[in-house]
């Protein structure tokens, strides 16, 4: 990720949080027992995974019909594994708390002010991800 304030010296401070959940992906594998969801595409059986805070892994089959179950501990380490092809379990790693996930903070409107004050010089800020 990179930020563009325009100007080389508009870059006074910036505060950035972001975080990802960290997944493991194990190919051709699948577990039983676990809850099915609607999910029509990995990024949402993985959305719904995180929504739920029992979910630690997500079984994702990547052809049509297209199918999501999510496991709690107790459906992941109880039930069976079986091999699939078409199937990819994704078991958390790590888990990034509700307002780590909703994006990136700056903290630069007090710099930004304190700096066109001083200079005139007009800071623009974008943000590349």
């Amino acid at each position: 990720m990179a930020i563009d304030m325009g100007h080389s010296l508009c870059l006074s401070r910036v505060l950035i949080t972001a975080c990802e959940a960290e997944w493991e992906v194990v190919a051709a594998k699948g577990t039983l027992g676990g809850e099915f969801q609607d999910a029509t595409s990995l990024q949402e059986c993985l959305d719904l995974c995180l929504a739920d805070p029992e979910c630690v892994a997500a079984d994702f089959g990547n052809q049509a019909p297209f199918f999501c179950f999510l496991h709690s501990n107790r459906s992941l380490n109880e039930n069976e594994d079986y091999f699939n092809p078409f199937i990819f379990q994704h078991v958390l790693k790590s888990r990034c708390d509700e307002g780590k996930r909703k994006g990136l903070r700056f903290d630069v409107t007090f710099w930004y002010y304190q700096f066109k004050a001083i200079t005139g010089i007009m800071c623009q800020i974008m943000v590349i991800i």
